[in-house]
């Protein structure tokens, strides 16, 4: 019996002293999963206040450009506090368009409390949309008038910004198409808080006032764009204008139509993120569809 103790005991030892390299495995994959959680929230916050940043003195460059100089960003010579903010315009681009990818990745990876039907079904739910097809039209429209207007005559640097910033409407394009599917994020409760919980809500939120504060960027700067070439119009006799000035005046209300429907879907989604903001129209049901009792309740009103 003694030794029957004896080797229970030496085998819940043996067992013991076996699992304990897998519980060191466990603790030290434990730990850095929490380190590389940190060091993306950090990476994230930082790209945001750097977007923030940079997005300010893009909005008071292109403004100057469009007032002083009735220029687009891509040509402007205007300076704003330092000799040549174009690099620090084309960075703002870049962190917007890092800060889409990012938004995609999370969606691919789906963490907890981020409710997205998927890609796939999204795709699916978009292709059937009206709107969908004419902001793809409406894109095509601003990539045509900064790769064949905008972009002759330039040089290097700043043919690279108008590439740059074709991808920059993009990417704002392709996260509002996805980004539609998503519900608002809510605040974790008091037993699912912890530090990743926390900052996937608070990035939802920075998300779309990022987005929507680029969105709007564009549109005034578009909208200052317009005034200027309108401005000159009034001055000369109609049908003086010649067939170049009337196709700009069309791409602007164009791109105009697009940059100001993403500023709009951006600030409804806001406010109203738990809607298909894509979707317009409600469909009909037929009376056979409808149940007795409101059919009823309707013609005992009339």
């Amino acid at each position: 019996m003694r030794n029957h103790d004896q080797f229970g005991q030496g085998s819940r030892e043996s067992s013991n002293v076996d699992l304990l390299p897998y519980q060191d495995k466990r603790e030290n994959f434990i730990l850095r999963n929490c380190y590389v959680q940190v060091c993306l929230i950090l990476f994230h916050a930082l790209l945001c206040l750097a977007n923030l940043v940079f997005l300010g003195l893009a909005s008071t460059f292109d403004t100057l450009c469009a007032v002083k100089q009735a220029k687009s960003i891509v040509n402007c010579t205007e300076k704003v506090l330092i000799k040549a903010p174009q690099p620090f315009v084309m960075v703002f681009f870049l962190t917007t368009i890092t800060n889409a990818i990012a938004v995609m990745t999370t969606l691919c990876l789906k963490p907890a409390g981020v409710e997205f039907c998927g890609f796939k079904q999204a795709l699916k739910q978009l292709i059937r949309k009206g709107s969908f097809w004419s902001f793809n039209v409406t894109y095509i429209f601003v990539v045509l008038d900064y790769i064949l207007v905008t972009f002759q005559n330039l040089e290097i640097a700043n043919k690279a910004l108008a590439i740059i910033l074709v991808v920059f409407f993009a990417s704002k394009l392709t996260v509002a198409y996805f980004l539609n599917y998503v519900f608002p994020v809510k605040f974790p409760e008091r037993n699912e808080r912890n530090l990743t919980r926390v900052y996937i809500w608070l990035a939802y939120w920075i998300t779309l006032v990022l987005f929507f504060l680029a969105s709007a960027h564009s549109s005034l700067a578009i909208t200052l764009d317009v005034a200027e070439k309108l401005s000159p119009l009034g001055k000369v006799q109609t049908g003086s204008h010649n067939f170049a000035t009337v196709s700009h005046l069309v791409l602007l209300g164009i791109k105009a139509t697009f940059e100001g429907r993403l500023f709009l879907f951006y600030w409804n989604k806001i406010f109203h993120g738990d809607k298909d903001l894509f979707s317009t129209f409600i469909v009909l049901k037929s009376i056979q569809e409808q149940p007795m009792s409101s059919i009823n309740s309707d013609q005992g009103r009339v």
